[in-house]
């Protein structure tokens, strides 16, 4: 860990140079997922050529190596600096939302950088507890290390598998519960098949279920890229209470509508290595 506590110590300008160096090796040597990316690229923006997706492409992995060695700077990062590079665009609809004296859920995505996203909300909201769930990583060193980063200012860890009954325990207080929602989901999870540029995709629907279950509203929280190490962060809601029967479904629709909109106006800002269209949907019954 002392070597990447070292690296954060390299001033911005040579940890984007490093970027630069990581960004090339990732597309042009090491090759990582390359054709995973140009394959979801693809399958996204069919409308593009093979010359524009490639460039897509290379922008992403710029995106993806900043984004690393921008979480390594967590380590010397100091709240101004999080304050200065996080501007949240409409923090009041947060605010408001939090009056109701209960959970508010933020449904997250893999865009911008999302590993500073607690840090703004938790600084923006110092009286308020802030939660973030995540998924506990195999490697002990690993795990514990952006655990740690995770929590630098004050934003506090929830694993996966406990967060409903975390979540249930403090229903009546005014707290924020962030969760990111956009990666493929597994096939024995909870999800919805929705409306994905233009095909049937499955979403992890954890989120809107807690919602739905705690009687919380629900808000989507994007960040966009601004230039490199600054982010613009937006709120909207994706629904709220009082919840009728089909709310999960509804809101998860929502996430991946909204989702898609946003990806079209600043395409190369997401995580495109991932297996977005793992799962394949199932038939459609025809009408009798």
């Amino acid at each position: 860990m002392w070597f990447l506590k070292l690296l954060s110590f390299l001033p911005w300008r040579v940890l984007y140079a490093l970027s630069d160096i990581l960004s090339f090796v990732a597309f042009r040597i090491i090759r990582y997922r390359v054709e995973v990316v140009k394959d979801n690229v693809r399958r996204a923006f069919p409308q593009l050529s093979e010359g524009e997706i490639k460039q897509l492409s290379k922008q992403f992995y710029r995106n993806l190596s900043d984004i690393l060695v921008e979480t390594l700077k967590l380590f010397r990062m100091k709240e101004a600096d999080i304050l200065d590079r996080v501007h949240i665009e409409n923090i009041k609809l947060l605010c408001d939302a939090l009056q109701m004296q209960r959970p508010v859920v933020i449904l997250t995505t893999h865009q911008g950088n999302w590993e500073w996203l607690q840090h703004a909300v938790q600084l923006q909201l110092p009286e308020t507890p802030v939660y973030f769930v995540y998924q506990q990583l195999s490697n002990a060193f690993f795990d514990r290390l952006m655990l740690q980063l995770r929590s630098r200012f004050g934003a506090q860890g929830i694993e996966m598998k406990q967060v409903f009954r975390k979540a249930l325990a403090m229903s009546k207080q005014a707290t924020v519960v962030a969760l990111l929602a956009d990666q493929s989901p597994r096939r024995d999870s909870s999800y919805e098949w929705v409306s994905f540029f233009g095909e049937r995709v499955a979403f992890f629907n954890g989120g809107a279920k807690l919602a739905a279950k705690l009687q919380s509203p629900v808000i989507l929280g994007i960040s966009y890229r601004q230039s490199r190490g600054r982010y613009r962060l937006v709120f909207s809601y994706l629904g709220q209470p009082p919840y009728e029967k089909e709310a999960v479904s509804v809101i998860t629709q929502a996430y991946a509508q909204k989702l898609e909109e946003s990806l079209r106006r600043q395409a190369h800002n997401w995580l495109w290595s991932h297996k977005r269209w793992k799962l394949s949907a199932p038939a459609e019954k025809n009408a009798t």
